[in-house]
């Protein structure tokens, strides 16, 4: 009995420990919070990722200042607080996607292994790639001037944040630089339901290091459903799947299409398999 309690609990952990990647959307339910007119709102439950749109307000924190590349500019997750049924109250932090976490796609990582090529654990050379529950917005700062920038006019479910990295990564024995921002999120409600959660479409988009919004790298009509990274040639697969009914959510049954951006020339991604 008590090895099988030990089992037991060992199991549990490890289930608590997986995350759901890009790929599982649809495979959950996802609950949200309805869109009222409400100026508070407070959830009974914590979903993985859901928030109202529209001119609903959310209770917000900001986590800890994340260093870049690039002394002057740091960045500050800003977090949904939450709470549960009990009233005792939850905020998110940041976890880092590495080589060994639990939704990686090793396809590609025969070239992390090669010589001259150091990653310090990144999936993708010169990122740190993050997440967080509850995380729905970022905020620029520029040090030196002490002033700040939002990415996102209104809170968004983001999904991935992809910002230049303190570590000094190498491919081909060379220094990576990178002087942009990446975020995958779902910012519209577009099917429909009165929620922001991974029944919409997720996009992708590119920012300066200053925060402004350069670029969306896949665009409309399509919903990400997840990446790889080939270091080989510096660029990034991203697979989405096309909307073809319209009606705002990827079905499996959709086509799936491939875009490669070439993270030298990032706003430069196309269509590579249709």
């Amino acid at each position: 009995m008590k090895r099988f309690f030990l089992c037991l609990v060992a199991l549990l952990a490890l289930t608590a420990c997986e995350r759901k990647t890009a790929a599982d959307v649809g495979k959950e339910k996802n609950k949200g919070i309805a869109i009222t007119s409400n100026d508070e709102v407070t959830i009974l439950e914590m979903p993985e990722g859901t928030l109202p749109k529209g001119s609903v307000k959310i209770e917000t924190e900001p986590g800890d200042i994340c260093p870049t590349q690039h002394p002057k500019y740091r960045l500050v997750p800003i977090f949904k607080v939450n709470y549960n049924k009990h009233n005792t109250r939850y905020v998110g932090n940041l976890s880092y996607l590495t080589n060994n976490s639990y939704d990686y796609d090793y396809n590609l990582d025969i070239n992390r292994k090669k010589e001259g090529n150091n990653w310090h654990g990144n999936i993708v050379a010169g990122f740190n790639t993050v997440y967080g529950d509850g995380l729905v917005n970022i905020a620029v700062i520029n040090v030196e001037t002490k002033q700040q920038k939002l990415l996102f006019e209104k809170p968004t479910f983001i999904e991935n944040l992809y910002y230049p990295t303190e570590e000094n990564d190498t491919l081909n024995f060379k220094p990576v630089t990178r002087n942009y921002y990446m975020i995958s999120c779902y910012d519209e409600d577009t099917n429909n339901d009165g929620y922001l959660n991974r029944n919409d479409l997720r996009h992708f988009y590119l920012y300066s290091l200053e925060g402004n919004k350069l670029k969306q790298l896949i665009p409309n009509g399509y919903g990400v459903i997840g990446s790889s990274y080939d270091g080989a040639n510096d660029a990034l697969y991203i697979y989405a799947r096309q909307d073809t009914n319209q009606n705002g959510k990827i079905e499996v049954n959709e086509p799936r299409h491939i875009f490669l951006t070439d993270l030298k020339t990032p706003e430069n991604t196309v269509l590579l398999y249709k």
